[in-house]
């Protein structure tokens, strides 16, 4: 979400966070009206290297050109590694880039689609269940 944001409500199904909101009519919204209802928490977020705060990750392979490609990254503070905070997912084993051990989280099949691309839909909602179970994004939403 970014530092110092609350989500408001605009009408039933539809919301935003900004900084503050006033009921009624929105110069920034078409002069669209908004209730203003606060939905849940405000938030401040965790913001080391400004604002919005972002938690980033990446699945790489743990053998390859990937592993090396991480690693220019990392020296650079470049890619991920100039967010926030980041995390480094491997599927069924683990590996370290530079100085980072990778998260291992399961892997799955990767099919040809019927497009001819990477069928690797299962594989990404695995790494996304660990993400989310980690919980290491909410310090930064």
């Amino acid at each position: 979400l970014g530092m110092d944001l609350q989500c408001y409500e605009k009408t039933t199904g539809w919301a935003q966070c900004l900084r503050s909101c006033e009921p009624g009519p929105h110069v920034k919204d078409n002069n669209d009206t908004w209730s203003c209802k606060e939905l849940g928490p405000r938030s401040y977020g965790l913001a080391v290297r400004g604002s919005p705060s972002l938690f980033c990750w990446s699945v790489l392979r743990t053998s390859g050109y990937e592993v090396g490609l991480m690693a220019a990254q990392k020296q650079k503070d470049a890619g991920i590694f100039a967010c926030d905070a980041y995390s480094l997912m491997t599927a069924d084993g683990s590996t370290t880039v530079g100085d980072v051990k990778t998260i291992e989280f399961p892997g799955a099949p990767i099919v040809t689609s019927i497009d001819g691309t990477a069928g690797n839909t299962f594989l990404f909602v695995n790494v996304w269940n660990k993400i989310i179970g980690m919980g290491k994004w909410k310090e930064h939403a």
